[in-house]
Parts: structure tokens; sequence; C-alpha cells
């Protein structure tokens, strides 16, 4: 759905020499990218007011979106296929944290340190279509570890205050990290596919365009 949309949005362009036709697949990438985040944005706003825990995913995508972005991890096949997984992640997260307050303080404190150790170790897990360049690297990795180190921080706070959305954001944490040992396992020995344009590609594409 997402991929026929970018599609549509593109061809239209290049129907109306808006862009050229090289610039084909550069603007099928920024368009299914665009798409995919919106959908999720908008649907997890809806499902949080629907269920009464707007503060709850305004939580989650704090602290998953960001992480997720500049830590890597697994994607799907397709931009649909991946709003359906986020999407799957986001209820599994919502609809369970109030259920975690039972698990002794020691399970959430290896938890943290699990996190922490895995970003460190894996960050960033590069997905084949959709790579990053040596220098977007090492600025994505520096990022992934400090904002795992402020999120863990915000944890601790928020549990010896005993407010219940650290349970949100450790949870949040948790399935990034998850995604990002998936996307490592899937990766490590995948054949190499077709590339997409890294972020840096793309903006350097757009700035000499103008």
């Amino acid at each position: 759905m997402f991929d026929r949309m970018s599609a549509f949005i593109t061809d239209t362009l290049i129907e109306g020499k808006i862009i050229k036709m090289e610039e084909r697949n550069l603007y099928l990438y920024c368009f299914g990218t665009l798409i995919e985040m919106t959908a999720n944005l908008i649907t997890t706003l809806i499902i949080g007011a629907l269920l009464g825990k707007i503060v709850a995913a305004l939580f989650f995508m704090l602290v998953f979106i960001p992480l997720r972005s500049t830590a890597g991890g697994y994607h799907c096949e397709t931009a649909c296929k991946c709003y359906l997984l986020s999407m799957t992640v986001y209820l599994a997260v919502i609809l369970t944290y109030d259920f975690v307050l039972v698990a002794p303080s020691y399970v959430f404190a290896l938890v943290c340190v699990f996190d922490l150790a895995a970003i460190i170790i894996l960050s960033p897990v590069v997905s084949p279509n959709k790579p990053f360049t040596a220098k977007e690297k090492i600025k994505n990795r520096r990022i992934s570890i400090a904002l795992s180190l402020i999120y863990i921080t915000v944890i601790l706070v928020m549990m010896n205050c005993k407010i219940v959305y650290a349970f949100v954001i450790l949870e949040s944490l948790t399935a990034a990290v998850v995604s990002m040992i998936a996307g490592f396992i899937k990766y490590k020995k995948a054949p190499k596919t077709t590339i997409q344009p890294s972020k840096t590609t793309v903006q350097t594409n757009f700035n000499t365009k103008r």
C-alpha cells in the first residue's frame, strides 16, 4: 500500500516533469519513508487516545522512534509490513506496561544493563536496504549510546518516584534493542540486495538540486 502510494506520487511528479526519471528511486525512497512515518505517528496517537493511554503513546514515540532510527535494526521487505510490525510492537508495549509492575526491581536493573550493553556492542545495525555512510555509523553509534543512557537515567528516576511510565520507557527501549539484535542476526550473513540511498546521499542530492 505505502509502496504504491509513493510510486503514484513519484510517477505523477515525473509525468509533470517536476523531477527526472533517473531520480525515481531516490524519490520512491523519500516518499515511502515519509508516508510510513506519518502513518505510524497518526496511528500511534489514535490508538493511544482510544485506549486512554495518550501519555504512554507519547513516551513510546519519544523513546522507540529516535533509538530505532539511530541504532538501526530489523526491517521488513515492504513499508507496509514494517508499519504492521511497528504497530504490533507498540500495542505490545502499551497494553502490557501495567502488568510488569509486579516484577522485582533487580529484574528491571538487569534489563537496563542488558539493553545498554547490547547497544554499546552492536549499534548501529545497518540494513542492506538502508545503509549508513562511515560518518553516519560513528554519529549514530554515539547518539544511540547517549540516548540509551538518558533513557535509563529517566527510568531509574521515575521508578524511584513510583511513576508508572518508567515501564513504558523501559519496554520501548527493550523493543528497540530486540529489533536491533534481530536485525544483526538477519543481516550478518544476508546476501547483498538493492541498496537504497543513505540519509547523507539523499540530503546531498537535494542540496545539489537547489
